[in-house]
């Protein structure tokens, strides 16, 4: 076997000195063109010219010299070089034929079915770039325009001075295909739309409308984006909660639904963010056993310890006496605690002025029953209605209708009335084209009614004023509490003293207001507080007060 090998091996030395001289003439483009021509083993596959088969024999005694010897190690290939340009992340290089024959490299688009040579020595890349940042497929096309587009963004919640509300800024607009998403999902979730609104065929065709490119989710999609956006800004919320830096001032409500008679809880957080920027979160809406002041003081605190809430400053509540036990239950469980929990209980102003108002209107409530029951038999049929539109028509040019009541506040009973009072012609031109009004109630609206009744509404105007105030959850009202309780103060005892017919009833709201805000030791100390960091304000007022 040896002999053989070395024998085949003379021979390719042989052939290699004969034709010496005509290796040395052959340029190096012939010789890798020829090289082509692989030998494997002792089978020659070279079916070319004698230039091809000298240099096979040439290669193949190269890696025989290798394998016999060892004294000589290949020279490995040489790698290809790394694509440092940017443009190579939008195309995809193939080595293809050009049209002359050649093995070039070429550069495809990700995005469309464009092709463009791309040898970086022979070509370059600037082409490449050129295509790539004005490609209309590129979904980073908006991003990588030099030139943006100007967007028309209206202020909400202003007005100009004809009524519109057509003000607004000029700001730089691109397209983003997640900010669009996150605005679909805040309008299902703030507007209470079903997840089945986005496959709307409108609805559709009205966002191709808009913008061709964003591509309308189903509702399946919707439904579980939401649901993974809330989990998300639970979980962020969560965080920033739990961090003991962080004081939380909480506000509680319960109420008992009228078709299960279920009883819930409601408890929501107020804090002041790193920013300055006050919030208002839903932490908790559940069921709850009972309306007793220990089962709420119990769903509260579980609802504190779950969200890992370390410093709870306040919390407000309506003035029951189950939200009393139920504050009593707090102080004695939480943890940790401002000053033993001393300030813990703040009451509800708003719901201070309720109770001193429905009060005040026990006098006069002959007056404004007549009113009200007038009000919700109209209101109760259709054909009364419109009966009662053509009324309005007759007697008046007010736009405006009848407002319902809701028994348990005051401030609907002070709109019902008011627009009653101001309709009142069309009572009376309804009670003369429908007999059946005067026959289905005990006693219809007369003339001295609206007169007491409008009097009633003009006393309780500030009441309404200072209610829309302290109801306010965009900004803060604490500091504005003090100077609202003295000028509620002042009003009580301008009326007492210049209408003696209102006098039973200024009386009547006396004693309420004296309960929670006539003694100041009664009031909570931190209320003190805010109205002293308001610059506005002195300490000397609190001494005044």
């Amino acid at each position: 076997m040896a002999a053989r090998r070395q024998r085949v091996y003379d021979t390719k030395h042989m052939w290699l000195k004969f034709h010496d001289r005509v290796y040395n003439v052959v340029s190096k483009r012939r010789k890798e063109h020829l090289k082509q021509f692989v030998i494997k083993g002792s089978a020659y596959k070279a079916t070319c010219s004698l230039y091809g088969f000298v240099f096979a024999l040439k290669d193949q005694l190269e890696c025989d010299e290798t394998n016999v010897g060892n004294t000589k190690k290949r020279k490995a290939p040489s790698k290809p070089r790394k694509t440092t340009s940017e443009c190579w992340k939008y195309f995809d290089p193939k080595m293809e034929a050009d049209e002359d024959g050649k093995i070039i490299k070429f550069a495809y688009c990700n995005w469309c079915d464009k092709s463009f040579k791309a040898d970086s020595r022979i070509h370059g890349t600037r082409h490449l770039n050129n295509h790539y940042m004005n490609c209309d497929k590129n979904p980073d096309y908006e991003k990588l325009k030099k030139q943006k587009i100007l967007a028309f963004k209206k202020n909400i919640g202003v007005e100009n001075d004809e009524g519109g509300s057509s003000m607004g800024t000029l700001e730089t607009w691109k397209y983003d295909d997640k900010e669009i998403k996150k605005a679909l999902i805040e309008l299902v979730v703030l507007a209470e739309l079903p997840f089945k609104f986005v496959e709307h065929p409108a609805f559709i065709k009205f966002g191709k409308k808009m913008q061709p490119r964003f591509n309308m989710p189903s509702r399946f999609t919707i439904a579980r984006d939401i649901a993974k956006f809330y989990l998300e800004e639970r979980k962020s919320l969560l965080s920033y909660l739990s961090n003991k830096a962080t004081t939380v001032h909480l506000t509680t409500d319960t109420w008992t639904s009228s078709c299960k008679r279920m009883n819930f809880m409601v408890l929501t957080a107020h804090f002041i963010d790193d920013d300055w920027v006050m919030h208002k979160r839903i932490i908790n809406f559940r069921p709850i056993h009972s309306h007793r002041g220990v089962d709420m003081g119990r769903a509260i605190l579980e609802c504190i310890t779950g969200w890992g809430i370390k410093n709870v400053m306040t919390i407000t509540v309506d003035n029951i006496a189950s939200n009393d036990k139920a504050i009593e239950y707090l102080v004695e469980n939480l943890p940790t605690k401002y000053d033993d929990g001393k300030h813990l209980h703040i009451r509800c102003m708003a719901h201070i002025l309720n109770l001193i108002v429905k009060d005040g209107l026990k006098t006069f409530n002959k007056e404004v029953s007549n009113i009200s029951l007038a009000v919700k038999y109209i209101k109760h049929s259709s054909q009364r209605v419109t009966n009662f539109k053509e009324s309005i028509e007759k007697t008046s040019t007010s736009k405006k209708f009848l407002v319902s009541e809701c028994p348990t506040r005051w401030n609907s009973t002070h709109d019902m009335l008011k627009t009653a009072i101001e309709l009142k012609e069309a009572f009376f031109d309804y009670d003369f084209n429908n007999s059946s009004f005067a026959r289905d109630l005990e006693e219809i609206p007369k003339r001295v009614d609206f007169e007491v009744c409008r009097k009633v509404v003009s006393f309780l105007e500030k009441f309404k004023e200072t209610t829309k105030l302290v109801s306010n959850v965009s900004c803060l009202v604490s500091h504005l509490w003090f100077g609202e309780v003295l000028d509620i103060d002042k009003h009580l005892r301008e009326w007492q003293h210049e209408n003696a017919s209102f006098k039973e009833m200024v009386e009547d709201m006396r004693k309420k207001y004296d309960k929670y805000w006539g003694d100041y030791k009664k009031i909570n100390h931190y209320m003190y507080f805010a109205v002293m960091l308001d610059p506005t304000m002195k300490s000397e007022m609190i001494g005044v007060g």
